[in-house]
């Protein structure tokens, strides 16, 4: 997660909640969107507090876990203000809204270079793709709009779409039927098939609504949404998507304005800007469960991919391999990164060791053990 005011990115384990590590960015980086490759080996961090263009900062996760000062491994020059990042589904391109350029930086992840730019509306703020990554859905502040870009040719369609006002987040469902957005009084639903407005669902009175997390089944929408009074009391809305109403308000910190969910779905993380801290909401009870004090100004958050949970099951899939155990053994001789076996690298460490070698054998004769 970014800590704005601190210049710092902060490692929680979501097993224990607690801050791994915490990284500090480099001079007046500003920190604003965070996201993490779908295989979870890389970190993109807009970084805004440049006064001439922004950068997107590239962190290897497993040297963040382990607190490593070489964690930062590029640093990708973008449009002014760069604010929220959306990474591909299949990890191949980064899209970077840039709130003072007007423009979308589209990254090609596997070279860290800008492979094309796009002109879009005036203050671009939110940033959401389709599940086949054909079509990437922006909030406009400027014109209280969602735009549509085509990723294919990374065109502009011309329609936009009316939403309320200082939109800032948005998500697209699994199922890629509906994008919801948050704006200063309500959240608009959009039909993806017809590119229009098809519900609002109304904020409490005297509160913003600034980011929307999904449930995996689409079932539930979380928003936080802010008191636009001196106190700026903060709460969490659980929205039934399916009936379209407020089930409930999870007061949490502060001004809150990222929120992430576990991919389990049992967790939700919420910066609050103001108190300097995450809220851990579990959403089983749509309670606050813990909160954990982080740096100063904490505005966005990424939850990193799952594995299977299985040390040494390099790519997730439920099995060890031999190939994965010899992958293993040059992390541990140091002939390859940490990176390329997150889950070999049990706790966390950095490192892969002789008894982690031992248990991904085990586990590579008898089984992974069941999630």
């Amino acid at each position: 997660m970014a800590n704005a005011d601190s210049g710092t990115v902060a490692v929680i384990d979501t097993v224990t909640n607690v801050v791994m590590s915490t990284l500090t960015l480099p001079t007046n980086s500003f920190p604003q969107g965070v996201a993490v490759e779908p295989d979870g080996r890389f970190i993109y961090v807009a970084a805004s507090g440049s006064q001439i263009d922004g950068v997107v900062i590239v962190i290897d996760t497993a040297k963040a876990i382990a607190g490593a000062p070489n964690a930062l491994v590029a640093s990708i020059q973008v449009g002014k203000g760069p604010q929220s990042i959306a990474v591909g589904h299949d990890g191949a391109l980064a899209y970077v809204t840039n709130s003072v350029s007007d423009t979308l930086s589209v990254i090609d992840t596997a070279t860290n270079t800008v492979a094309a730019t796009v002109r879009v509306g005036v203050r671009p703020f939110g940033i959401a793709l389709t599940p086949d990554d054909a079509f990437g859905y922006l909030t406009i502040q400027g014109s209280e709009s969602v735009q549509i870009v085509n990723a294919a040719n990374d065109k502009v369609i011309p329609t936009s779409i009316p939403i309320g006002a200082e939109p800032e987040g948005v998500a697209i469902s699994a199922d890629g039927l509906f994008a919801y957005t948050a704006s200063a009084g309500a959240v608009s639903v959009i039909t993806v098939k017809h590119r229009a407005v098809t519900a609002t669902i109304p904020v409490p009175g005297g509160f913003s609504a600034r980011a929307v997390a999904l449930s995996a089944d689409g079932k539930v929408a979380y928003v936080t949404v802010s008191s636009d009074g001196p106190d700026l009391a903060g709460s969490v809305e659980v929205i039934d998507t399916t009936r379209r109403i407020l089930k409930t308000l999870i007061p949490v910190g502060s001004d809150p304005e990222g929120i992430a969910l576990t991919a389990d779905g049992a967790r939700a993380y919420v910066t609050n800007q103001r108190s300097n801290s995450v809220s851990v909401i579990d959403t089983g009870t749509n309670a606050v469960v813990t909160t954990i004090p982080v740096g100063l100004n904490p505005v966005a958050v990424a939850v990193a991919p799952a594995g299977s949970g299985c040390t040494g099951d390099c790519d997730g899939n439920g099995r060890v391999t031999i190939n994965e155990l010899l992958t293993m053994v040059n992390i541990a001789l140091g002939n390859a990164d940490v990176g390329t076996c997150l889950p070999g690298d049990a706790n966390h460490d950095g490192t892969i060791d002789v008894s982690e070698i031992l248990a991904a054998i085990d586990n590579a004769l008898t089984g992974c053990p069941a999630a």
